[in-house]
């Protein structure tokens, strides 16, 4: 009987520490939500603001345009200040709402309390199989601005590597003429290699093959940039890249975004 109330009386005493210790860990799940939160809304905030910025850029190019076309002087001030303030606005709005993305994503991981945000690996066969990347993207080059959609099925080797067959049309800002078409269509073999297997993972990629609108010939493309993974269970994921191509008749680099499921 004195073993038993001696091992009451120490239940007793360690009740207050473990009701302590509980309260600390709620505290600091209750913390963890709260910045999650917040990193998440932020992330949305910035997605907003670039959208918009994007829009902007769009209605500034529009109306350079539009002044440019009524203009009576060859050299129309007031069209190239709107190209040029609508390129610029165009460009730091993508980038913005590039960036945007894993802010979003580690803030809904955090505010779940998901501890994978941080040191989970991806790995296992579950991250193999077919897949499909979407992506849009803003290049600046020669001959002019241009926005871009990627098209690329393909297969997830392993949770490194994904290859497949690309079609990316764009369309250029330049008018279309006699000599020039604003029209092109790269397609491609693509291959892409993350790094490390966590949930942001660095990528590179490189996309070989023919330009087949705007005279024809060999196209080269290079990228580089992050992969957040959503899923364990499958290959579901952002990417998000700076990219440059090449064709006899254009150099192109800028900033590109897309979903791969």
């Amino acid at each position: 009987m004195k073993l038993v109330r001696v091992i009451l009386l120490i239940l007793l005493l360690m009740a207050p520490g473990v009701a302590r210790a509980q309260v600390a860990e709620g505290d600091q799940q209750s913390r963890k939500e709260q910045q999650g939160l917040a990193l998440k809304a932020f992330g949305v905030g910035m997605a907003a603001t670039g959208g918009g910025t994007v829009l902007l850029g769009g209605a500034l190019i529009g109306l350079g345009y539009y002044a440019g076309r009524v203009g009576q002087s060859e050299e129309n001030m007031a069209a190239a200040i709107f190209l040029a303030t609508g390129a610029a606005c165009l460009a730091a709005g993508v980038i913005e709402a590039v960036t945007s993305v894993p802010l979003i994503v580690a803030g809904n991981a955090m505010n779940k309390c998901d501890d994978y945000w941080n040191n989970i690996y991806y790995l296992g066969p579950q991250q193999s199989g077919f897949g499909l990347i979407l992506e849009g993207g803003f290049l600046m080059g020669m001959p002019g601005p241009c926005v871009q959609a990627r098209i690329v099925p393909g297969y997830n080797v392993n949770q490194h590597l994904f290859v497949g067959l690309g079609v990316a049309p764009t369309m250029d800002f330049e008018e279309a003429n006699e000599d020039y078409i604003p029209f092109t269509l790269p397609v491609y073999v693509d291959a892409r290699y993350s790094f490390g297997n966590k949930l942001f993972a660095p990528y590179i990629g490189a996309g070989v093959g023919m330009e087949t609108v705007y005279d024809p010939n060999v196209y080269f493309s290079l990228e580089g940039g992050l992969r957040v993974r959503l899923s364990q269970s499958s290959a579901r994921s952002f990417w998000v890249s700076a990219l440059a191509e090449t064709s006899a008749a254009y150099f192109r680099s800028g900033v590109k975004m897309g979903y791969a499921f």
